[in-house]
């Protein structure tokens, strides 16, 4: 969007962004980091995110152009904290960008929001020594974060194939798949949930067990089948992976013991 669209655009609360309801949704007012984050994002959905929609559903697979001008929009920062170089911003903000995202490709609103949920969440129950790092690949290096947990062929009180084992050396090693991995296929960094029969007390309490890794999408082992063949949001390509003696340190674990 140019300096004179906005100009010329209605006032919306946002900097002169375009109002996407009218007047049936009130204007928002949000802090001014958040707005110059939004004005970005913007400018990439009306150049890139909304013209390539209709190709990268009919292709069904990641939308990745899209996906990169939203990371070099800063959008995805917005939920990392102030104190780590984020943005810091509340739910609102965040919401607001979907609904513009999805606006243009519900698809690529889809996978920003299991990102920004996911850094949310992260940075609540994380080691503290995961923050800062975590927190400056989001904010320099523009990773954005993928989700694989859910999978098949077990009870509902036993939900889990997927393994991540202690290593004699300190590192832990995943095997699983997950059928259901949205934001996986192209992610920078994948949260993988796996179950860790090692831990003490599972016995009586196995939500003890329940291990989040941050694992690298390029990382030996990790196979993204590309296999997703869904109606609706297809680009998000959310088909199964499998980890296949996957290794990861221990500062990529992301929820503690």
């Amino acid at each position: 969007m140019s300096d004179k669209d906005r100009d010329q655009t209605p006032a919306s609360g946002l900097m002169g962004l375009p109002g996407l309801m009218g007047a049936a949704i009130p204007a928002v007012r949000l802090p001014a980091a958040e707005q110059s984050v939004l004005l970005e994002a913007q400018d990439a959905i009306d150049d890139i995110v909304a013209p390539l929609a209709s190709e990268h559903d009919a292709v069904g697979r990641y939308p990745t152009r899209s996906i990169a001008a939203l990371k070099e929009s800063g959008l995805l920062t917005l939920a990392v904290p102030t104190k780590f170089g984020g943005v810091g911003s509340g739910h609102r903000a965040t919401l607001e960008a979907q609904l513009r995202i999805a606006v243009a490709d519900s698809a690529a609103a889809q996978i920003f929001k299991v990102h920004d949920e996911l850094v949310r969440e992260i940075f609540v129950y994380c080691p503290d020594a995961l923050r800062p790092a975590l927190a400056a690949r989001i904010v320099e290096q523009r990773h954005i974060i993928g989700l694989a947990v859910a999978e098949t062929g077990k009870r509902v009180d036993d939900p889990w194939n997927s393994l991540v084992m202690p290593a004699p050396d300190g590192a832990f090693v995943i095997n699983g798949r997950k059928i259901y991995t949205t934001g996986a296929a192209e992610a920078d960094e994948i949260a993988v949930w796996a179950f860790n029969p090692t831990v003490p007390g599972i016995d009586t309490n196995p939500l003890l067990g329940f291990q989040l890794t941050l694992v690298g999408r390029d990382a030996a082992g990790v196979i993204v089948h590309r296999d997703w063949d869904a109606l609706g949001q297809r680009a998000t390509d959310s088909g199964a992976v499998t980890f296949d003696s996957v290794v990861c340190s221990t500062d990529q674990r992301a929820s503690e013991p």
